[in-house]
């Protein structure tokens, strides 16, 4: 048997449906809520500058440069190259050294184990920037075999 709705909620129901169907698309109240989640005059400018300092990598372009590892330093010490050049390090002298970036966080080096004498290691710079190294076995950080790459863009 059908279910029948009793005239007083049947009224409720109809008086409900037209309060919702009045709570319809309300300009104003989308563009106050579009308004909330829009990014302000500054945020939007300062997604449309352009930030000087901002340092961009680049392809490794094919050069290379020589450093020698001697028995206790780097040949050249200082070394100045384009951005995307290679650096091949040989360990030219008859102890074992490694390659040990100054910033911890460079995310290139090589291990005593990898560099023992005759072997080559190599890292391309594509990055601008200045990046000392240094030899634990024979130096520190700032004094002894060291050495450092600078990179022009």
């Amino acid at each position: 048997m059908p279910r029948v709705l009793k005239p007083a909620l049947l009224s409720a129901v109809v008086v409900s449906a037209v309060v919702l169907s009045s709570c319809g698309d309300d300009n104003n109240a989308d563009s106050v809520a579009d308004a909330s989640n829009a990014p302000s005059s500054d945020e939007t400018a300062a997604d449309q500058s352009v930030d000087d300092d901002v340092v961009t990598s680049v392809a490794p372009n094919g050069e290379e440069l020589d450093v020698l590892a001697l028995d206790n330093n780097f040949r050249d010490e200082e070394i100045e190259i384009v951005a995307g050049t290679t650096v091949v390090w040989e360990n030219g002298g008859r102890n074992d050294h490694n390659i040990v970036p100054v910033d911890e966080r460079a995310g290139w080096g090589v291990d005593i184990e990898e560099f023992r004498p005759g072997d080559v290691y190599s890292h391309a710079f594509t990055t601008p920037g200045e990046y000392p190294y240094y030899c634990t076995l024979h130096g520190t950080a700032d004094f002894g075999m060291i050495g450092t790459v600078v990179v022009t863009g």
